[in-house]
């Protein structure tokens, strides 16, 4: 064992005798620590700490959230500080900490931040107004409303005038637009309003503080109209006549003009634009009530409402006249019509349109896909194209009416000829569909005309299930080669399985639009078709 050195042992023992305590508790971190900013200047508050051997509080601060590198120190008494000599507009963030007379400091207090600013000395203005400043013709229902530039102290604000009480007033969020509740003015007034008030720092009111607007005159009457309210047997050609007590603002009666049947006028004003014409771009309708209503949107010319809306009544005289068809297409003895075209009957009227439906004919016969463009436009698509090379006859009888029954003036008849048109199949067989068809059996289709063989031929494909059939190919007698390069005359086209079909099967065939004539014609669809051989039950 080693010996310890003299002294240190003495020192051990001197140091087991001192019975005095260490004081080594932190005051607590101060409570109530905030700061507020001023001109320059940021005061710091906090609550007195209580420890008895308080010493003294330490600022720290600086204008980074992160560091704090300037200190103030407060004496124990203190609970406020002033911190003077800052840059208005720059943050600055503080903490405080407290500590005793041993040197034990407590924790610092959260991070508060404030931010200088210098005194607002800007004087609030009246920004905008209802009524605007020297505005007339104003509106007997317009409510008073004032708005600031700046937010403003609402117990300093007031408005009067001589001739108007205000009523209450409303302030917006933010407080920078107030809106009194505004009895009716008066007509032919002028109004002055005086207005004072303050800021939220105390600055008064500058530059305009006198509103004053003129009110409107009386309002305008329809005096009377043409027709007459609730008069009958009115001629259609009618215009409708509005005279008004007062000068009009022209576009404002226009628009408040309307009328149920819809009128679609031309408008000529007269009498220093209190009387208003308007012209309809068509007929009025037969033995129809119109009625006419002008709205209180409408206003004279000083901007004034009119007094109430207006409705007046008229009642048409009935319908006599007969309807004509006035064209159509294709014309009369036309030539090479398309094959696709439409024909279309043009009216005089508005018709019935089953009615004139009814009295369409046509020799070849038609069936129509009938569509009305106008209801005076009727247009007949064709639900099967036109035949080539053939002369229709069109027959529009007479008892084709309009809305009112009137019948037609006379029947009307025209023709036309159909010029050439790409190549179908008129015929198949089998029969689509067919069922217990041999199984040798060919497939024969027919054409509308002459084909390109070849074309055709390419254009077949025939399937059993999903696998190709193939087969030989032979056209009617009058199909043949011409020079030794090209068929002509082909029509008819045979297709021969070069083996049996499959019992119990389903046989398909689809021939495509590849399908030409020698005018490059092309086939417009491709068609399809099956059949289904024998069923045979058993092995």
């Amino acid at each position: 064992m080693k010996k310890l050195p003299i002294v240190f042992l003495l020192v051990l023992l001197s140091a087991c005798g001192n019975t005095t305590p260490t004081d080594s508790t932190a005051p607590a971190t101060p409570s109530g620590f905030k700061a507020t900013a001023a001109n320059t200047t940021v005061k710091l508050e906090w609550n007195a700490n209580t420890e008895s051997d308080l010493e003294k509080y330490t600022l720290h601060w600086g204008s980074s959230a992160s560091q704090q590198n300037a200190t103030e120190t407060m004496t124990k008494a203190q609970t406020s500080f002033d911190l003077t000599g800052l840059t208005n507009g720059t943050t600055y963030y503080f903490k405080l900490e407290a500590s005793d007379i041993t040197g034990n400091t407590s924790s610092t207090t959260n991070l508060v931040p404030a931010t200088p600013t210098a005194p607002d000395t800007t004087a609030p203005t009246l920004s905008s107004s209802i009524p605007a400043l020297n505005a007339t013709a104003v509106p007997l229902n317009t409510q008073v409303q004032l708005t600031f530039s700046k937010a403003m102290n609402i117990s300093t604000v007031t408005a009067s005038s001589g001739g108007l009480t205000l009523g209450a007033a409303t302030w917006s969020v933010g407080n920078t637009i107030v809106s009194f509740a505004t009895p009716a003015l008066q007509n032919d007034m002028t109004y002055t309003i005086l207005i004072a008030g303050k800021d939220l720092a105390g600055n008064n009111l500058g530059g305009a503080t006198t509103l004053q607007f003129s009110s409107v005159s009386a309002a305008p009457t329809v005096v009377s109209t043409t027709p007459a309210n609730n008069v009958t047997d009115v001629p259609i050609a009618s215009k409708v006549v509005l005279h008004f007590s007062k000068t009009m603002n022209k576009a404002s009666v226009e628009t408040a003009f309307s009328s149920v049947p819809s009128i679609a006028c031309t408008w000529v004003w007269t009498d220093s634009d209190q009387t208003a014409t308007c012209t309809p771009n068509a007929n009025l309708a037969f033995l129809t009530e119109y009625t006419v209503t002008v709205s209180s949107s409408a206003q004279s010319a000083a901007g004034v409402a009119l007094a109430s809306a207006f409705t007046g009544h008229f009642t048409t005289l009935q319908d006599n006249v007969k309807p004509a068809l006035v064209s159509f297409t294709p014309s009369d003895t036309a030539t090479n019509v398309l094959y696709n075209s439409a024909i279309v009957l043009n009216f005089s009227k508005v018709m019935n349109q089953t009615s004139v439906q009814n009295a369409f004919q046509s020799e070849p016969a038609l069936v129509c896909n009938w569509t009305w463009t106008t209801a005076s436009s009727a247009t007949c698509q064709p639900a099967q194209r036109f035949n080539e090379f053939t002369q229709y006859q069109i027959t529009l009888a007479i008892s084709a009416t309009d809305l009112a029954g009137n019948p037609m003036q006379a029947a009307y008849g025209f023709g036309f000829s159909v010029g050439k048109a790409p190549p179908k199949i008129i015929s198949v067989t089998p029969a689509n569909n067919a069922r217990n068809v041999p199984t040798n059996t060919p497939i024969v289709i027919t054409f509308s005309g002459v084909v390109i063989k070849e074309s055709a031929e390419a254009a077949l494909q025939v399937k059993v299930g999903t696998t190709v059939k193939t087969g030989n190919f032979t056209w009617n007698p009058e199909c043949v080669l011409v020079g030794g390069t090209f068929y002509v005359g082909c029509k008819q086209m045979t297709f021969t399985p070069s083996s049996p079909y499959p019992n119990s099967s389903d046989v398909t065939w689809s021939v495509g639009t590849a399908v030409s004539d020698f005018s490059n014609l092309k086939m417009e669809n491709e068609v399809v078709g099956g059949f289904q051989t024998p069923l045979v039950f058993g092995p």
